[in-house]
């Protein structure tokens, strides 16, 4: 008489290997993924407030340089309007400055919680939006000089300034992480 088969045994009368994976196995590999996966996100970065703060700085200087650019280009005068906490780009019409309607300069906010500070020949420029049609503070002219200035980024907390600068002629430098005051 054959011998007697067991439920956890092959047709040859031999134990099944386990199949699968063990518990500890599986934790071991979730583990290293949630490790390669920390390590990812750390690479590529997640917009911190910081990088936010520089990225809005960083834009705005090419934003002033590319419209000084097209100041010459079109042979136009524009300006940049700035409030508390956001620019916007205008241009010199027959009748006066007027909003300058290209998506690239178009209007735009600082991330919450941040302001700027503009201080132009030295002095302070009240950067309240009480005007009901404003006139740009800092002027981009066709002959490529612009309106000397310093433009801080300030965020209200302990994030990094950024100084935005310019003697009149050449580069827009840009500055920072400068300390807090």
């Amino acid at each position: 008489m054959p011998a007697k088969r067991s439920p956890l045994s092959n047709n040859h009368g031999r134990p099944f290997a386990a199949a699968g994976f063990t518990l500890l196995e599986l934790l071991v590999v979730m583990v290293i993924m949630g490790i390669v996966l920390s390590f990812g996100m750390l690479a590529v970065g997640d917009g911190g407030r910081a990088a936010q703060i520089e990225q809005a700085a960083q834009r705005l200087q090419a934003l002033i340089e590319l419209g000084s650019d097209e100041a010459i280009l079109q042979s136009r005068e524009l300006g940049l309007y700035v409030t508390l906490d956001e620019y916007q780009f205008f241009s010199y019409e027959a009748e006066g400055w007027q909003s300058y309607e290209d998506d690239l300069f178009r209007a735009r906010k600082l991330p919450e919680a941040v302001e700027f500070e503009l201080f132009m020949e030295d002095l302070e420029v009240s950067l309240e939006s009480a005007e009901e049609k404003p006139k740009p503070q800092i002027i981009l002219s066709s002959s490529g000089e612009r309106s000397p200035f310093e433009l801080f980024v300030i965020p209200e907390e302990e994030d990094p300034r950024y100084k935005l600068s310019s003697q009149g002629v050449g580069d827009v430098i840009l500055e920072g992480p400068l300390e807090s005051l």
